[in-house]
C-alpha cells in the first residue's frame, strides 16, 4: 500500500520535530523522525494494525491511529490502496480538538 499524508498531517509532523529539537536537541529529533518513518512503513505492509480511533468512532469514516514515541499518534484512514494520515497528534492535547480538527 501506498501511505500520504494531507497537507494538515505535513504541518503537524513538522511542527512536532520542530519542537522536539529546540526543546530536546537534535538526537531526540532524530529519534523521532526515525520513528515516524518506521510507523510510516509498518502502516504500509500492515494497515490495520492500528486501533480504531475511539475519538473518531462515531464518523462515517472509519479513522485508525498509530502510537509514535508514547506522546503522538499519527491518525489515519485506508482507502483503497492507500494509507492517508489524516494528523499527527500529540497525546497531551485536549482531545476535544481532535474532534474537531479531523473532518
Amino acid at each position: 500500500m501506498t501511505v500520504e499524508w494531507t497537507k494538515q498531517a505535513k504541518t503537524a509532523v513538522r511542527a512536532t520535530i520542530k519542537y522536539v529539537e529546540d526543546n530536546f536537541g537534535p538526537r531526540s529529533k532524530l529519534s523521532l523522525a526515525r520513528e515516524i518513518v518506521m510507523s510510516e512503513h509498518l502502516l504500509a505492509s500492515h494497515p490495520f494494525m492500528g486501533i480504531v480511533e475511539p475519538l473518531l468512532e462515531d464518523r462515517f469514516i472509519t479513522y485508525r491511529s498509530l502510537i509514535v514515541k508514547r506522546l503522538n499518534k499519527m491518525v489515519y484512514r485506508i482507502d483503497n490502496d492507500c494509507i492517508i494520515i489524516v494528523d499527527f497528534w500529540n497525546l497531551r492535547r485536549n482531545p476535544d480538538k481532535l474532534r474537531n480538527q479531523v473532518q
